[in-house]
C-alpha cells in the first residue's frame, strides 16, 4: 500500500507540474486528486499498521475497541441495523423452508415440480 501511495503522489506531482507549465487547470485538478488519494492511502496504511500492532500486543483491547466501534455505528445507523436483522430473519426462514432457490424472483419457493410458488416461473437449474 505504501508503494501505491507513492505512485499516486508521483502521478499527482507530474500532473500538477504539467498543468502549471501549460496553464491548464485540468491536469492540475487531476494532480490534486492524485495527491489527495496518496494522502488517503498513506493514512490508511498508518492506521492499519497501528491496528495490527495493537492486535499483536493486546488482542483483548483490540476486540474491545472493535466492539465499541460497532456499537457506535449501530447507534448512528439504527435503520441499517433494523434492515440487517430483517434480512437475517428472511434468509433464515428461506433456508429452513426446504424449497429451492428461484433465480427469477430471488425467493426460496421452488417446489418439487421445479415451478416457483412465488412468481410462477419454471426453473431449469
Amino acid at each position: 500500500m505504501i508503494f501505491m501511495s507513492l505512485a499516486f503522489a508521483a502521478f499527482g506531482i507530474a500532473f500538477a507540474f504539467i498543468g502549471l507549465k501549460t496553464d491548464n487547470l485540468i491536469p492540475t485538478g487531476f494532480g490534486i486528486v492524485f495527491v489527495l488519494g496518496a494522502l488517503f492511502l498513506l493514512y490508511q496504511f498508518i492506521r492499519e499498521r497501528k491496528l495490527r500492532k495493537l492486535y499483536e500486543e493486546n488482542p483483548e483491547e483490540y476486540e474491545a475497541m472493535l466492539e465499541e466501534e460497532e456499537k457506535k455505528w449501530e447507534e448512528e445507523n439504527p435503520g441499517a441495523v433494523e434492515y440487517e436483522r430483517e434480512m437475517e430473519e428472511i434468509e433464515e426462514y428461506d433456508a429452513d423452508s426446504g424449497n429451492g432457490y428461484c433465480p427469477h424472483c430471488g425467493n426460496y419457493a421452488v417446489n418439487a415440480d421445479k415451478i416457483c410458488d412465488s412468481c410462477g416461473e419454471k426453473v431449469t437449474e
